[in-house]
């Protein structure tokens, strides 16, 4: 005799399937178009010898904050990002390299995050959304009152719809972390370079009030010193 599906059943394995939706969600990796804001906005700004340089801390994951530049919460991962704006009115070339800025508090200096380490900590396990969402679903229909063998098909079908996600959005990612990043530049008169670097700082450290410091060169291999 088969059994009868009942609606309470059918709430309770809704309910938990939105459970599991909730707290794993999709591997879906969007790109967010970053928005530059003023000059005189930035948390830092200032202007010596005809170079100007701006720096702004994301301390806080906003999705409506379009300065922001990752899709995923990297604070929660230990990831503060700064962005640097850097603009040269003077005559001489000036070299900015990505390792010259350094960020501390008074208790630490902390490290650049490579990119590698980057992309490891933003990626998505697509073995790992597998077995997730293959057993998400499956639960719930079993516990409608499916028969077990036919109740792993929906987890088995999403699941593979997953590992597709999370390899596209991994593209994603590795393409955002690169084209965001600040890279090491030569500025002429008139040129200007801004990007992200991306220090790893805990995120019960990233409301403290810090130290950066940025050296440039000139292309005698005299340096100019920014601190804030």
């Amino acid at each position: 005799m088969n059994k009868i599906i009942t609606l309470p059943n059918f709430l309770k394995a809704f309910m938990l399937l939105g459970l599991i939706i909730t707290i794993w969600g999709c591997a879906i990796y969007n790109v967010r178009q970053v928005k530059v804001i003023p000059m005189n906005d930035w948390e830092f700004h200032t202007t010596k010898s005809n170079i100007e340089v701006a720096l702004n801390l994301n301390r806080e994951f906003n999705k409506e904050d379009e300065s922001y530049p990752l899709n995923r919460n990297g604070n929660k991962k230990s990831i503060l990002p700064v962005h640097v704006m850097v603009i040269n009115d003077g005559p001489a070339e000036v070299l900015v390299k990505k390792n010259s800025l350094i960020l501390e508090d008074n208790e630490t200096q902390y490290k650049q995050i490579e990119f590698d380490d980057m992309y490891s900590k933003l990626s998505f396990s697509p073995l790992g959304r597998y077995f997730i969402w293959a057993f998400g679903i499956s639960l719930p229909v079993a516990f409608i009152g499916v028969n077990p063998t036919f109740a792993v098909i929906p987890g088995i079908l999403v699941g593979f719809v997953e590992v597709y996600n999370a390899k596209q959005s991994n593209e994603r990612i590795r393409e955002d972390i690169y084209s965001k990043s600040l890279r090491n530049s030569i500025l002429h008169q008139g040129d200007s370079v801004n990007g992200f670097i991306f220090f790893d700082v805990p995120m019960d450290k990233q409301s403290n009030n810090f130290r950066v410091k940025l050296r440039l060169l000139y292309n005698d291999e005299s340096e100019i010193l920014f601190e804030f």
